[in-house]
């Protein structure tokens, strides 16, 4: 098994997760809601591409299928024990971020019961409340057929799971292709092509986890100092595209339709590529502040979304009419940033770094019985 930490590949995670954390904080705000679902230039600076949420979620995808294929062989990964360890360390923090997500519900329903409380102006925050009944609690707990208003986060953990499932198949389709440009390219257009035609969520993210499991078996030579910043500003253009094109042609189309998923997929892939074969972009992740966000990543997201709405419908019995003031709100969107950060930290400390340490104590004790039995065979 190669080792499957790259610290550049850490500080794109860690800057994937930060993307999330801006970008909903910052549609607590109806003013800042306003200018990212009705683009002003003057702003486009600051939402691309900090501030699209959704956007950064294929980066999480393209990087499972690039560190899990890098790291594991199909043998390996078709193991009970692996897939174990791996259900563990999924498991554990999303079982915390759901109980964190039922206490911030219980308190975001005893606001909104208040008598003459007004509703969260910014949309995202409006629709997040939870109905408590039996059948969703069960689903968002196991994150199965997806999740609801528990907590939003969550969503993409469904995914995650199924990548674990089949990860030993994208595996021996990535070893087959190889690393020839001859194969793994018309093979990369291919599934293109499949994911613009398909218009389907679910081919489109296995496409963007079998995108990167084949990157990672591909020997690609460094990127030259002359080709790094074209290269990261197509990487922005194609991340940002659906905005962009709604900036300055008018043209709308909706997150998760095939040509949303193919260009947010290359600019991962260009965006993955630099981090790993530009010694600039490589140093900018590699430093401490990308590197301290990308640990706490998986906590991060996970916490993330309860925080924020938390402390919006807080803020909305203090400022219950935002265009009253509202660079105050923004203030409050920032205040959530920084909590939802903070709160990132804990879990890791409280949540996450336990499962760490209780997949690796599986490890060690499954090496012990292969060990032993080796001895016993001899």
């Amino acid at each position: 098994m190669a080792s499957s930490r790259i610290s550049s590949i850490d500080g794109l995670r860690g800057l994937a997760a930060l993307m999330v954390v801006l970008g909903h904080s910052s549609l607590l705000s109806a003013f800042l809601a306003h200018l990212f679902f009705h683009f002003r230039f003057d702003w486009s600076a600051f939402f691309m591409p900090l501030g699209l949420p959704g956007e950064a979620v294929p980066i999480f995808f393209v990087l499972s299928g690039f560190v899990l294929a890098r790291a594991y062989a199909p043998s390996v990964a078709a193991s009970p024990r692996f897939l174990a360890s791996r259900f563990v360390r999924l498991f554990i923090p999303i079982a915390g971020a759901f109980a964190l997500g039922i206490i911030a519900q219980i308190y975001m329903n005893t606001i909104a019961a208040t008598p003459g409380y007004v509703t969260p102006q910014g949309d995202w925050a409006a629709r997040q409340l939870f109905d408590f009944n039996v059948v969703d609690i069960i689903r968002n707990l196991v994150v199965f057929d997806g999740v609801t208003s528990v907590n939003s986060s969550l969503w993409t953990m469904q995914y995650e799971i199924l990548f674990s499932l089949i990860l030993p198949a994208v595996i021996v389709f990535a070893d087959a292709i190889g690393a020839t440009w001859k194969r793994w390219l018309p093979t990369m257009l291919a599934m293109g092509v499949l994911v613009w035609i398909s218009q389907h969520m679910v081919v489109g993210f296995v496409a963007m986890f079998a995108a990167g499991a084949v990157i990672s078996k591909i020997t690609m030579p460094p990127a030259r100092w002359w080709l790094t910043a074209p290269l990261l500003t197509v990487g922005i253009a194609l991340f940002a595209s659906r905005r962009l094109l709604q900036l300055f042609f008018g043209i709308t189309h909706a997150r998760h339709t095939g040509p949303w998923m193919v260009t947010v997929t290359l600019a991962a892939l260009i965006f993955m590529y630099l981090a790993n074969h530009s010694p600039t972009v490589s140093k900018v992740f590699s430093l401490r502040v990308p590197q301290y966000l990308g640990q706490r990543s998986y906590s991060i997201y996970l916490v993330q979304a309860p925080i924020i709405l938390a402390v919006g419908y807080t803020a909305s019995i203090f400022l219950p009419r935002q265009e009253d003031n509202p660079w105050l709100m923004v203030f409050w969107s920032g205040g959530a940033f920084v909590l939802a950060l903070a709160v990132g930290e804990v879990f890791y400390r409280l949540v996450e770094k336990p499962s760490i340490r209780v997949v690796a104590a599986i490890k060690k004790r499954n090496e012990t019985v292969v060990t032993k039995t080796v001895k016993a065979s001899e």
